[in-house]
């Protein structure tokens, strides 16, 4: 039962992190599309406007846990590499 529910927890915590991972891909990759598109050739306010976009693009959205880390799949393997160390830890003690 217990073995059953870490391995759910574990699941429910990597799709989360995948879709987070997913989110700051995509949005960094929103900077590189604007800049790459042929803005100087578009009219004024369409220039102004991407420039709104480049400036705001530059910080890529992200998923915060409880305001303590970044949800993503690097912070993932962090989180289960630091998990399975403590639990060899309370092993060696038996």
């Amino acid at each position: 039962m217990c073995i059953m529910f870490i391995c759910g927890q574990l699941t429910h915590l990597f799709f989360l992190s995948l879709m987070a991972q997913y989110l700051l891909d995509q949005s960094s990759s929103v900077h590189e599309s604007t800049y790459s598109c042929f803005w100087y050739n578009m009219p004024i306010q369409i220039q102004k406007d991407i420039v709104l976009i480049l400036m705001r693009s530059r910080k890529p959205c992200k998923i915060m846990a409880g305001k303590l880390f970044v949800m993503s799949l690097e912070n993932f393997c962090t989180i289960v590499q630091t998990a399975m160390s403590y639990f060899t830890v309370l092993a060696s003690f038996r």
